[in-house]
């Protein structure tokens, strides 16, 4: 063959492969997602990249952006949400996905909330029944963002936390969520104030004012804050905290002592996998709808250095953290509530503690001093005794408190997470929460001093639970594995030491 036969038969057959990819491509459903933000946007870069993936070689996706955020008035949304509905009328698709709420406010209930196309939304924050949803037509994930936890957290560290300010940026979202939240932070014995700005000068001054009068702030955002600029941002937080800071956005951590997240692509993976589930035949009434579950914690260790410690309170002997990590015999407990309710059994290391069939009140307390601020994941080595009744489903409870907290919480509703064996009857280390948001033992530590860690019973299915030894580290340390006790116990020393 020669030559130029061998490129005629290859512009052939390129040509059928292409012919064969558009035909396919014509032959898929047609879904049209509409981005109320814009690309770079990191919560909705995240929603968009988990639909992708599910939706990828399954659908014909189109993706359009409202630039809500760069462009955040009525007037300029209003006008780009006129240019996305002619796009989807000549899409022509077979699912509509919209993701946050400007995509709902002004596409999707003024024009598809009773038909002709089907939809799926997801980031609406708190609620969508200002929107009129969900309606035989729509259905969709309300965004639900961790903020009650992220306010718990602080106030097992710091006393007397009751002003809050609330700084963000001026958009349909944060307007909306200062009406849905006000009740949620009242609640949580706060007294709220908002301050949404548009521009990064007007916020420099907000977060050096706020410091000066708040005892908690919040950030939610700053994707609409016009001329935001990231590094000066740092560098401007470094300087003027002297509160705690903390937010649900991880792109937000840089400017934020504490962050517990939630995880946007959890939202984009459920709207595409309920868009395909439309797709195969099921009515959007017949699909319930959804809040999102998934949370990240995050903790920002230099700036939580920065922030004023505070007197230490004195205290018993406490375990002294070195270097990230600190080693307790279980036995060794600083406190005890019940003399009956926790027994000494032989041990992996000596001794462990078996668990009555106890209640909420029955916990042992062990004191630590922590010298740096992180996270510090909890490891746990134990077992179910072995003549123990078959496990019941409950576990061991853990709470952990600032011994500036006069009067910690241990009662249900303020439980960190929660660790069992299951069916494990020999000594091993446990490292995995129980719990539908959280899978990790992460304990926050705010800021340097003596903090105080309960393990509870809780309810008599616990029975039976054996602890032998527990070990916090943080990144730099490499837990024990199997049935290795691991490193030596740390020393115990008085706070004042």
């Amino acid at each position: 063959m020669t030559i130029t036969n061998r490129l005629k038969l290859a512009a052939f057959l390129t040509g059928m492969l292409l012919a064969a990819r558009g035909l396919l491509a014509a032959d898929l459903p047609r879904v049209f997602f509409l981005n109320s933000y814009h690309a770079g946007y990191g919560s909705s870069d995240e929603i968009m990249r988990g639909l992708q993936e599910t939706l990828t070689n399954k659908v014909a996706l189109k993706v359009h952006f409202l630039d809500g955020k760069r462009q955040p008035t009525p007037e300029a949304i209003r006008s780009n949400a006129a240019v996305a509905l002619d796009a989807i009328r000549e899409f022509r698709p077979d699912v509509l996905i919209a993701s946050d709420d400007d995509a709902v406010k002004y596409v999707v209930e003024p024009h598809f909330k009773h038909g002709p196309i089907p939809v799926v939304f997801c980031g609406v924050n708190w609620s969508c029944a200002q929107y009129g949803l969900p309606t035989t037509n729509v259905t969709g994930m309300i965004e639900v963002v961790p903020i009650e936890a992220a306010i718990r957290e602080v106030q097992r560290h710091f006393s007397g936390i009751k002003k809050l300010v609330v700084l963000s940026e001026d958009s349909t979202s944060e307007r909306s969520n200062r009406q849905l939240l006000d009740p949620l932070y009242r609640r949580l014995g706060l007294d709220p104030s908002y301050v949404l700005v548009s521009d990064f000068s007007a916020w420099k001054t907000a977060f050096v004012q706020a410091n000066a009068e708040a005892d908690i702030i919040y950030l939610p955002t700053n994707g609409a804050v016009r001329d935001w600029d990231k590094d000066v941002a740092v560098a401007w937080v470094r300087d003027y905290i002297r509160k705690p800071v903390i937010t649900c956005d991880d792109f937000m951590m840089p400017y934020a002592v504490l962050g517990i997240t939630k995880v946007a692509r959890e939202q984009g993976d459920w709207a595409a996998r309920t868009a395909l589930g439309i797709l195969a035949g099921k009515p959007p009434a017949s699909l319930a709808l959804a809040t999102n579950a998934l949370t990240r914690l995050f903790l920002n260790a230099p700036l939580a250095e920065r922030l004023p410690h505070g007197a230490k309170p004195p205290a018993p002997r406490a375990f002294r953290e070195r270097d990230g990590l600190v080693v307790i015999e279980a036995e060794h407990f600083s406190g005890m509530t019940y003399s009956n309710a926790w027994t000494r059994v032989p041990g992996l290391s000596g001794e462990a503690m078996k668990v009555a069939e106890g209640a909420w009140s029955r916990h042992l307390r062990y004191d630590i001093r922590f010298e740096q601020a992180g996270l510090y994941r909890l490891h746990v080595l134990g077992r179910k005794n072995p003549v123990a009744p078959q496990y019941a489903g409950n576990d061991l409870k853990v709470f952990f408190y600032s011994s500036h907290i006069a009067d910690p919480r241990i009662a249900p509703g303020h439980v960190l997470f929660e660790i069992g064996f299951g069916e494990q009857k020999q000594f091993g280390w446990r490292a995995t929460a129980k719990s539908k948001t959280v899978t990790t033992t992460d304990l926050v530590v705010l800021r340097p001093g003596l903090y105080r860690l309960y393990i509870v019973g809780g309810a008599g299915e616990e029975a039976g639970w054996e602890l032998d030894r527990l070990l916090l580290t943080r990144d730099n340390h490499q837990p024990p594995q199997g049935t290795n006790v691991g490193p030596a116990e740390s020393e115990r020393t008085s706070v004042s030491q």
